[in-house]
């Protein structure tokens, strides 16, 4: 799925590319809106910390997915997101006064789902 994904980015131009990946995740998108957790980000009632934890479960997906789109000559940086993610992650350490560290993939796979359809 994630080769695919990177083909399909670095196939269209910035203005089709989002309408392309926003059809072919449509599915998987409308499935994971009704998944309890996702559910709670969209209703404001996720704690700050799980929220922050998601965070930081999902940068190192981030980072993954752009060093393969970097290496794979997409230049439009404008995409990237994990320095945005990695800024929010620290403040909320500093907020929230915890240490993410050890929080890595405490949630499952199908939530981290979600990813594919942002």
């Amino acid at each position: 799925m994630l080769f695919h994904i990177i083909n399909v980015i670095t196939a269209y131009k910035p203005n089709k590319l989002s309408k392309k990946i926003k059809a072919e995740t449509k599915i998987k998108h409308d499935l994971i809106e009704k998944h309890p957790f996702i559910r709670s980000m969209i209703d404001g009632s996720l704690s700050d910390t799980k929220y922050a934890i998601y965070l930081n479960n999902l940068l190192p997906i981030y980072k993954s997915v752009e060093m393969l789109l970097f290496n794979n000559r997409f230049n439009n940086l404008d995409i990237f997101q994990s320095k945005k993610i990695l800024k929010d992650i620290n403040e909320y350490k500093k907020t929230l006064n915890i240490d993410l560290d050890d929080t890595n993939l405490q949630f499952n796979e199908e939530w981290l789902n979600h990813f594919y359809t942002k």
